[in-house]
């Protein structure tokens, strides 16, 4: 079963893998869902996967889960009525913001390269 604690070596692993790998950015029209995927040995993935769960006047909640080869390792569920995320909590946020941080990174070299390929074919 998916546990809120991910294991020190296994987070510096993922974090190593989401810095040196090809992510993929998936989100749905109405922004409830957004999953983040990361292309592994043996045509395995990774997947950081946020789900709306609950949203009404007073509160809105999401699914965090993090999956590695269709095994759920991580997952929790922010409510944005916590306004102190636990420790935990805060591991998986992070996970989520340098994902965001990798796919404009990716996008800026892409446009870097573009942009230096048609100053070489002018």
């Amino acid at each position: 079963m998916a546990q809120n604690i991910i294991d020190p070596e296994l987070l510096e692993l993922i974090r190593r893998t989401l810095q040196a790998g090809w992510i993929s950015v998936y989100c749905d029209i109405a922004g409830d869902y957004k999953e983040y995927t990361v292309p592994l040995a043996d045509d395995k993935l990774l997947i950081l996967s946020r789900a709306l769960v609950v949203s009404d006047a007073t509160e809105t909640i999401y699914d965090y889960t993090l999956n590695i080869a269709g095994q759920d390792i991580a997952q929790t569920f922010i409510s944005s009525k916590n306004k102190m995320p636990s420790e935990n909590d805060q591991v998986i946020l992070s996970l989520f913001t340098q994902c965001a941080r990798e796919i404009i990174t990716q996008e800026m070299r892409a446009l870097f390269h573009s942009h230096r390929d048609k100053k070489h074919s002018s």
